[in-house]
């Protein structure tokens, strides 16, 4: 690299006799060429800073090709000093831990010796892994890498191989095609370990087979079951049994991550490889929600308050202006609002009654020498309206009845939550003087939601449902909001 420098450089600089000059490298004056001199061979040829750019290209090829590899050195030697860093800190965590034990251990020895041989025992050890560090120059790990499992060195990803599922083809459910399976019954996953060509001839000896069943939205592991098989052939499918009894922990009408990993020796070089697949799948009862339509039926307010509290939602109420509230430099004889107002309308599947949000109020800053006590600025509020609690409003529509618990089960998930879900926004003025008292409330206006309920009409050897019955109800969903400013004399 120095001798690569040190050739541009003196091919820059012109031998250590000082800059080309570039103003001799022309002619001047009279001697210039007449017509096109861009065409000309002498005079086309492309330079940078008087230098023929052909000259630097040849120069910086080698430098180029080794630039690189400097790079790398120079990360892999960050990396080196960063992994040193790491397990001085480790190191040292790892000594205060046992020589903490010890203390507390060397504390509660004395009294206890006689009573409790194992304590002397477990002393006893912890000295020795204290002062093996010393003996065989390599520090004991902390405590806090002793809580990870890494992979081991020898096992690595393939490239050439997949897993997949064969399932067969997906039915609605939410609106979305999903694979369905029977909850309750004995089922059986098909995959495939599919390799890239060239295929291995001969199957494997000996294969490991994982399959988690993960909870997509927190990534939990709900049921892991594992299998050992032998001669596994390549791009072939595999079948992998579940009894129903292992399938407890399973959530009905929740979509779950299916998870597969299989391993596998290199009997040439010993290494450990693993290849991967994913596929979400949805276990269903007796009912599952297919598809939801249009609106079908009237409108509907709860107008009685007496009847329907659960669904009332006070956002405001005006301050009471006595001789209480303030000295009489500052008495306030008015109050007004004059707000803009956010009322969410949320659905809670999994939850057994409605649920009030705590309303939020950015005010304005007060005049201080109004006669009127005014609130202005931004509200924001709403409600969670449970699926048990909408339910029970059905019988207000004529000829409709409430959902039976199986029929209601199709409806309590997520994703029918997400839907019908909505917020309202609006301006909302009301004023008033000191004998009156205000209140402002917000109910929300329902009618009724056609939804398709589906139930299993035929499932395959595998478990999987291949047909499907429907059944078309109505449902009762928020469609809006009142929001009602009232006064009345205090």
């Amino acid at each position: 690299l120095t001798k690569v420098l040190a050739l541009l450089l003196k091919t820059i600089m012109g031998d250590g006799k000082g800059p080309i000059n570039v103003a001799q490298s022309l002619p001047v004056g009279p001697t210039l060429p007449t017509g096109n001199r861009f065409v000309q061979p002498e005079y086309s040829r492309p330079f940078i800073f008087g230098i023929d750019d052909a000259l630097i290209g040849a120069v910086a090829g080698p430098l180029l090709q080794i630039l690189p590899q400097l790079l790398n050195s120079a990360n892999q030697r960050k990396i080196a000093e960063k992994q040193a860093d790491t397990k001085l800190m480790a190191d040292a965590l790892a000594g205060i831990n046992q020589r903490l034990m010890l203390q507390q251990l060397a504390g509660a020895q004395a009294p206890n010796a006689a009573a409790s041989p194992d304590l002397a025992k477990l002393f006893q050890l912890l000295q020795q892994q204290a002062a093996a560090p010393a003996a065989g120059g390599t520090a004991a790990p902390a405590v806090a890498s002793s809580l990870s499992a890494p992979e081991p060195d020898n096992e690595v990803l393939s490239r050439r191989a997949v897993v997949g599922f064969q399932l067969r083809d997906p039915l609605p459910w939410n609106g979305e095609p999903k694979a369905l399976f029977a909850k309750g019954a004995n089922i059986r996953l098909t995959v495939k370990l599919t390799v890239g060509d060239p295929a291995p001839k001969s199957p494997l000896p000996k294969a490991i087979v994982r399959v988690l069943f993960r909870n997509p939205a927190e990534r939990s592991v709900l049921i892991e079951k594992q299998f050992k098989l032998k001669d596994v052939p390549a791009n072939a499918p595999i079948a992998l049994d579940f009894a129903a009894s292992e399938l407890d922990a399973v959530p009905t009408n929740r979509p779950i991550e299916l998870v597969t990993e299989i391993r596998w020796k290199s009997p040439s070089s010993g290494r450990v490889y693993k290849a991967l697949g994913s596929r979400e799948v949805v276990f269903v009862g007796k009912y599952l929600l297919k598809s939801q339509g249009s609106m079908v039926g009237t409108e509907l307010e709860l107008t009685d308050m007496s009847r329907f509290r659960s669904f009332w939602n006070k956002l405001w109420e005006s301050p009471v202006l006595d001789s209480a509230s303030g000295s009489a430099d500052d008495k306030k004889y008015l109050w007004e609002l004059n707000a803009t107002v956010k009322y969410s309308i949320l659905l809670a599947p999994d939850h057994p009654a409605n649920g009030l949000m705590q309303t939020k109020f950015l005010k304005a800053a007060p005049d201080p020498e109004s006669l009127t006590q005014s609130a202005s600025g931004r509200m924001k509020s709403g409600i969670e309206l449970s699926v048990q609690e909408l339910n029970k409003l059905l019988p207000q529509w004529p000829g409709h009845d409430m959902l039976p618990a199986e029929q209601l089960e199709a409806l309590t998930t997520a994703s029918f939550a997400a839907r019908n879900a909505g917020e309202a926004i609006t301006s909302v003025k009301l004023r008033g003087n000191a004998g009156e008292r205000g209140l402002v409330w917000a109910i929300p206006v329902f009618n009724l939601l056609q939804c398709t309920l589906a139930t299993v009409a035929k499932t395959d050897e595998t478990g999987q449902v291949t047909a499907l019955a429907d059944r078309v109800i109505g449902f009762p969903i928020p469609v809006s909001a009142r929001i009602i400013g009232l006064k009345s004399k205090q």
